[in-house]
Order: C-alpha cells, then structure tokens, then sequence
C-alpha cells in the first residue's frame, strides 16, 4: 500500500520550490490559490476577521462568493499553516496519494483482486491528465477530482443506514472544493447510480447487496442530493449571485466550447505529449491501449465492463466539443454553459480506463486458461499490429525529421514492453508470479515519467528577490493607492505579499459593470469572455496591448496612481517615473484619492473635505465635511450596506459602478459595512438540513421514516 506515497517522495525533492508548466510562465497556483489563500491567513492573523471582500485586484471583489478563495474547503485551509506555495503543492501530493487509497478501495468493494486494484489506484493517482493540470496550478480541481471515488465507493456502502449520507457529504465536499467539477461528479454518480438500480443490487467485498424497491432506492438518491445541496448552501446561495452578476454569465456557446479537444491530439492516446498544454492531454498510458484492444476483440470482457466501457466513449465524445456536429446545443444549456471546458470530460473518461485497466488485470487470469479461444487469438493479433504501427511511425518521423522523437519512441517502447510482458506470461509459467507486480511497476514507470516532463520548477524565494526592487519603491509611497499594469507586469502572488492593490488581475469570475468600465479605461476591448482584465487576445501579456492607449481620467478615478508595462506606452500626459527592470513605471497625473467629495454644482473635487477615513475587509469609514456627493473609490455590490451618521441610507453610485452618499451641510460619519444575507440564509438552510438528517439517521434507517 506504500505504492500510493509515491508522489509524495516526488515533492520531496522540491521542498520550497513552485510548479509550473513546461514551456510556461505562469501557473494558477501562484495567480489565484496562494494569493487568496494568503489573504485569507493575513485577515485572520492581523485583523482577526473573516474577510468577506477582497480589495486585492480588480479593484476589489467578493471574497467569500468566489469558488477561488478556498475559504469553503476545510482540508484546504491545511496549506495556510505554511505561508508558502509549496504548502499548496504538497496539498495536491496529499490528495493524489487520497484519491489513489479511494481508488483502490472502491476497486476492491466491486470485488477486483488486491494487485488490480492497486494498478487502478495507480493509474487513477498518476494519470497525466491529472498530473499535468497540477503543474498549471489548478489546485481546486485536483481537491475535488480526488475525491471522485470516494463519491462511488460512498454511494456502495449507502445501502448501511450509517453511512446513509455520506455519499451527499462527499459530493458536499467537491462542491467546496471546485464547484465546476461538482458537475461532472454529479453525472458519474447519478449513472453510477442507475447501473445499480437496473441490475438491482450493487457488488461488494463480501459478495452482492440486493437493493429493495426501485422507487425507495431514488427517493434515497434524491435525499442524498437534497442533503449535499443543503450543507453546501452557505457557499451555494452567494455564488449564484456572484456568478449572475459577473462576466461568466455572459458566455456564448462559442466562449463555452472554446477549450474543445482539437482531432489531431487523439494520436497523443497512443503517444504522450510531454510538456503538453493540460487541457488536451488525453495520454492514459501504455495499459489503455489493451485496454481497448481487448475490448473490441474479448467479447467476455467486453460484456463485463460495457458500463464502463460506455461512459469512456461517451466522454470522449464529449471532449470533442465544438468538433461534433450537435453538441452546440448540449454546451448552450444554463449550468452546462458555464463550464467552458469539454475537455474536463477527460477526467472522467480517465477514471473510467483507471477501473477498465483494474478489470482487465484480473480477466488475464481467465484468458490465459483460454488460449485457443479465437477472441483471443484475434487480440492478440491486433496488439502485435499496433506496436508495429507504432515502431514504424517513431521510426518513419525520425527520419523524415532528422530529430529524436521522444514522445513516440517513448509510446512505441512503453506499448512494446507491456506486449511482450502479456506474451512472454501467457505462453509461459516463467511470470505467474510476479506478473501483476510487473505490470504495475512497468505502470509506474510509465506514467511516472511522462508526469515529470510536465514539470518545471521555480525557487520561491528567488522568485520573490526578482520583484524586490520593485516592491521596495512601491512601499516608499505611503499613499492609498492602486496599480495598473496592462501586461500583468506585478503578478498576483507577488502583489499579494506586497499589499498591492491591483486594477486589474486574473480571475474567471468578473463583475459586468466594472469589465465594461475598464475596457473604456484600459483602451482594450475583449470581444468574447476573458478570464483576465485586460484582455490578451494573443495570450502573450509583455506585447498584445502595446498599442492600447489608456483613458487618464477613467483610471484616476478608480483611485490608479501608478501603470507599470513591459513596453513604453505613447501617452504624453503619463509621467514616466523610472524603469525597474525590464519595466516602465509611469505616473498618472488624473491620480484621484480613494475619497473624495464632488460639489453638486460645479462638480469640483475636493479631498481636503474628507477628515478620516478606514478601510478594512468588511467595513469602511468616513468622516467628511461639507455638502456634495462622496464617492468612494471602490466597486459597488448589492451587499455593501450604507449608513449615515449610524442610520442606514439609500445607495448613490458613481459611473454606476463606485459608490457614493449625498450629504448636506456639517460633519458626518459615513460607514460602508458588506452584510453576506445570502451567507446568512445558507448557513440557516445547513442547520435545517443537519437537524432533519440527525432524525433520520436517529430512526437507524431511510425505510423507517413515515414518508417511505
């Protein structure tokens, strides 16, 4: 069982060091997950508060709402113990080596052998697909993937009153950890869940559990689904308004089938794509490739697996998007839209060649015992073919190209090894005992290989001292301020532990009001969704905006003192200050403060009006003087609450989108406080749901309650 802390020996040897993706500059990791969980740790730490609002970039945004913050997933908050990207990575390692335990065990409960199961943990824990999106960063995924079969083996093990819940928990808990892949989870479980239903039992260790009447068995469903959906409300009710009110509810079917899985990466099934970009890495290793010959070719086999068998197909499909005529209308539907991704359908369709694998470990045994069986001879045959296929190809393009294709040579000698593993086994006794272990090492070495190819290491500290001139000017000026920057030349992680206040920034979830706001101030127009503000169109920051002119005025009032660029921008009112590095750090004399108060009638600024004035998280104070309108230099959201000299007043906003309070005459102390309502009723719904669920589980099972 030590098998599953491979990973973990990996991390071992990277201790203080961040991923990222071969070829890249950039990974999620340090983009959204360190910085918002080190927000996190800070608030509580020096504030001792919860911070509900995020002042950090994009001119400040919920907090609590956004999916990213990973304030919802408690094992997440393991990784703010160490104030370190490296604390994130080795909490990815952890729930690899939990996901490949849950593999394991949901194996072994569907009645597979010791040594199949563990080549299914493996090849589960391991796989490319997953491994390569942890070298991008995206952390959140990697929490909730991992704990998919776990989701199964729950949902086996339900028939116990209890565990009568626990398949609605762990859903529960995928949607804390990653809300886009609680969609997909929910998809394997529910027909997860109708395979049992029709067979009417389900397999365990022990043998097969008969599961009683259809219609108790999905009345038990959809309270499990009532019962995650209850628990997860605190989360669930705020993030629907977050996401009706953001850019991500905008998406064109276009925008949602984006990332759809070009044809010509179908070759990287049978040969790896080392360094690839993650979305489109389909490579399951060497395994699969019997895998599907010996299903085409085994009709045993193929008849014992045709669940699993149908849902790799079908997710297959699914990933080919935008490729497959008619799926437009499947991507177009409200929920499904908002995904963007068909190729997460990849994940599925690996986990079920994961269990095929398992399967197919343990049908050697009677394929063997049947050597003269056609089916067989047939199969065996066409595996022969392809790894000539695959022999001649590598060959074929080593000399067309007069280079060294790794990658296909790589693919042809993994094919070959495991053909000539079968062969040797089956013709002869020499392997029959250390057979599964030779498959499950030659697994090891195969995935373990093309997974460090995806990997590129970058020391933290090192990455921190080349921004450290940077941040020492930055911190001279005591002034509240914010810093725009059209080739994200200051980095989120790197903002984040400088106390930089960013007008611009990268996150999939963006206010409407203020994306419109910054297109006019920016210069840069995005004609489809864009997970960053600016947009680049060509995905390279250091050049796509160059010619992008920036608006002044709309940029000073957003409270933005200062713009840093790759590239010199050809505005002649900016006051260029120095470069620092390869950056050009300008001056923008339309620099507004972050409170001010206009005179109605001339609409004169004057800040020497504003007294006092705290900004925190959760809560904003003011005290001014005088008549006019105070405008605050932060976005408006239905949830910030506005009171006047301690009495609660009617909202005013500025541009509709800053806020502001009308005030006559004298001193007045204005407090701007966010009240989560929505939070409120979903922590509310959570208690209901586990005072019912108490009772339930009190009366010992779901078929002693009086409504079934």
């Amino acid at each position: 069982m030590f098998v599953f802390l491979l990973p973990v020996v990996f991390f071992l040897f990277h201790i203080g060091e961040v991923p990222f993706p071969k070829g890249a500059e950039f990974t999620d990791l340090l983009i959204s997950h360190y910085p918002n969980g080190h927000f996190l740790r800070r608030s509580i730490l020096e504030q001792h508060v919860i911070p509900l609002w995020n002042p950090g970039i994009l001119s400040g945004a919920p907090f609590l709402e956004n999916p990213l913050s990973g304030f919802w997933y408690l094992p997440g908050w393991l990784a703010l113990i160490w104030d370190s990207p490296a604390s994130w990575f080795f909490l990815e390692i952890i729930h690899l080596v939990w996901g490949g335990l849950g593999m394991y065990l949901f194996l072994r409960m569907e009645g597979c052998s010791k040594e199949a199961s563990i080549l299914g943990g493996i090849t589960f824990e391991l796989m490319p697909k997953v491994i390569t999106h942890i070298a991008a960063g995206h952390v959140s995924l990697v929490f909730a993937i991992s704990w998919t079969p776990w989701l199964l083996l729950a949902e086996i093990r339900s028939h116990k009153s209890k565990f009568s819940f626990m398949p609605g928990l762990i859903w529960a808990m995928i949607i804390f950890a990653d809300i886009r892949w609680a969609a997909y989870a929910i998809v394997l479980w529910f027909l997860f869940f109708i395979r049992n239903l029709i067979l009417g039992e389900v397999q365990v260790a022990d043998g097969r559990f008969p599961l009683g009447k259809k219609l108790s068995q999905v009345l038990v469903w959809i309270t499990q689904l009532c019962f995650a959906l209850g628990i997860s409300a605190p989360f669930l009710f705020p993030f629907l308004k977050f996401v009706r009110l953001s850019t991500r509810n905008l998406l064109g079917i276009e925008d949602s089938m984006e990332l759809s899985l070009p044809l010509k990466y179908l070759l990287s099934f049978f040969f790896p794509d080392f360094g690839g970009y993650a979305e489109w890495i389909v490579y399951f290793g060497g395994f699969s490739l019997l895998v599907v010959i010996f299903s085409l070719g085994y009709s045993e086999y193929r008849k014992k697996n045709k669940f699993w068998l149908t849902i790799f197909c079908l997710c297959m499909l699914l990933s080919l998007g935008s490729v497959i005529p008619g799926l437009d209308f499947l991507f177009s539907l409200p929920g499904i839209r908002l995904l963007r991704v068909p190729t997460r359908f990849l994940f599925l369709a690996g986990f079920s060649m994961s269990i095929l694998a398992s399967h197919l470990m343990d049908s050697f045994v009677e394929i063997k015992n049947n050597l003269r069986s056609k089916q067989l001879s047939i199969s065996l045959i066409v595996v022969m073919i392809v790894i000539s296929f695959e022999i001649m190809l590598s060959i074929g393009i080593a000399i067309l190209t007069h280079s060294f294709p790794a990658e296909f040579f790589w693919g042809a000698v993994v094919l070959f090894a495991y053909g000539l593993l079968i062969m040797v086994w089956l013709k002869t006794r020499f392997l029959d005992t250390v057979f599964p272990i030779s498959i499950i090492i030659l697994t090891i070495i195969d995935f373990g290989m093309v997974g460090i190819t995806q990997f590129k290491f970058v020391n933290w500290e090192y990455r921190k001292h080349q921004y450290a001139e940077l941040l020492d000017f930055f911190h001279t000026d005591t002034e509240t301020y914010r810093i725009y920057s059209p080739s994200y030349s200051i980095p989120q992680d790197i903002a984040g532990i400088g106390r930089l206040e960013l007008a611009d920034g990268v996150d999939p979830l963006q206010l409407q009001d203020y994306s419109k706001y910054m297109e006019n101030a920016t210069g840069v127009n995005s004609e489809t969704y864009s997970v960053t503000t600016p947009a680049f169109k060509k995905g390279n920051p250091k050049s796509d905006n160059r010619n992008a002119i920036p608006n002044l005025s709309l940029l000073g009032r957003l409270n933005v003192k200062y713009i840093l660029s790759e590239f010199e921008i050809d505005e002649p009112q900016l006051e260029f200050v120095k470069q620092i590095g390869q950056s050009y750090l300008y001056r923008n004399p339309e620099f507004q403060p972050r409170v001010w108060v206009e005179k109605d009638e001339d609409l004169e600024i004057e800040p020497s009006n504003v007294i006092y004035h705290s900004i925190s998280p959760n809560k904003m104070q003011i005290e001014v003087k005088g008549d006019g309108r105070v405008v605050l230099s932060e976005l408006n959201y239905p949830n910030w609450i506005v009171f006047l000299d301690g009495e609660k007043i009617e909202k005013d906003t500025m541009e509709k989108l800053l806020r502001a309070v009308l005030v006559k005459g004298g001193q007045h102390l204005i407090e701007w406080k966010f009240i989560p309502y929505e939070i409120y009723k979903g922590l509310g719904m959570a208690l209901l749901t586990c005072l019912v669920s108490a009772v339930i589980i009190y009366k010992k099972s779901f078929g002693e309650c009086v409504w079934w």
